[in-house]
């Protein structure tokens, strides 16, 4: 059975080299164009205050930064600032707007930012290929299998979260079922172990489960429809990730490359 899905795996990468990368990079990046478009919603004209000018220079230059990068990453050009640029600016937005307390939302953007590692990881090895054509390996590209794996590891923080928002007061039987699929998975991940068969499942599962529970289309409350709209597209992007790791696999560092040199 294994072999059988190692062929498939095999198959659909060749056939699909160009095009499941492009949607997981459009799915990733997906949280960001959103969260440019909704402090661009918000945008006030700045008036004669110098603190309100700045903070109007600082939501511009978010946006801009944002969408720039989000483009550019799409169109799998200059992947290693784009992903270190919209790093910087998730990190000083959890800072400016105070989110830096929210366990759930820090969680959750670190699952995307997984996802941009994993991108960044990506990029090395393209480059580090056309290297090797002719010529011994460059240990400095090399480095890019951490880079995998920081990527990796920090996609699993979605389960964490799951752990934590979670309603333990609701039926035991859902209870202990999401404790066991939320551990298996973070596991499983975390060690890269059947990670070309168990993230196609959990990119799949997310993005079913997403339009049940985060119908932003449905609320006539802009607060709650922004809300939910925000933890919507997060979870995108957290599916965008979980694509990209079914494609490319967990890398050296882990269990399954690991199988493969015994």
């Amino acid at each position: 059975m294994a072999t059988d899905l190692d062929e498939i795996y095999i198959k659909v990468k060749r056939y699909s080299k160009t095009l499941i990368p492009l949607i997981a990079r459009i799915l990733i990046t997906s949280a960001f164009i959103q969260d440019s478009v909704d402090i661009y919603k918000t945008l006030e004209k700045p008036s004669f205050n110098i603190l309100k000018i700045f903070w109007y220079i600082y939501q511009c230059n978010i946006i801009l930064s944002s969408l720039i990068c989000s483009i550019l990453i799409i169109c799998n050009k200059f992947i290693a600032p784009c992903t270190i640029c919209l790093t910087t600016f998730s990190f000083i937005s959890l800072i400016v707007y105070h989110n830096f307390t929210d366990t759930i939302l820090i969680t959750r953007r670190c699952s995307v930012l997984g996802g941009l590692l994993l991108l960044m990881a990506k990029g090395f090895d393209d480059k580090k290929k056309q290297f090797k054509i002719g010529l011994p390996d460059v240990p400095i590209i090399s480095n890019s299998m951490y880079i995998q794996l920081a990527g990796r590891l920090m996609i699993t923080f979605l389960f964490f979260t799951q752990l934590i928002g979670m309603n333990f007061k609701s039926h035991i039987f859902w209870s202990i079922l999401t404790i066991i699929l939320c551990a298996a998975a973070f596991v499983m991940i975390g060690i890269g172990y059947k990670v070309r068969i168990i993230s196609p499942i959990l990119c799949i599962g997310i993005l079913i489960v997403n339009v049940f529970i985060y119908p932003w289309w449905e609320f006539a409350d802009p607060k709650i429809e922004r809300d939910v709209r925000f933890e919507f597209f997060q979870m995108l992007a957290i599916a965008g990730s979980l694509l990209l790791l079914a494609y490319e696999g967990a890398g050296e560092l882990s269990v399954d490359e690991k199988k493969k040199n015994y």
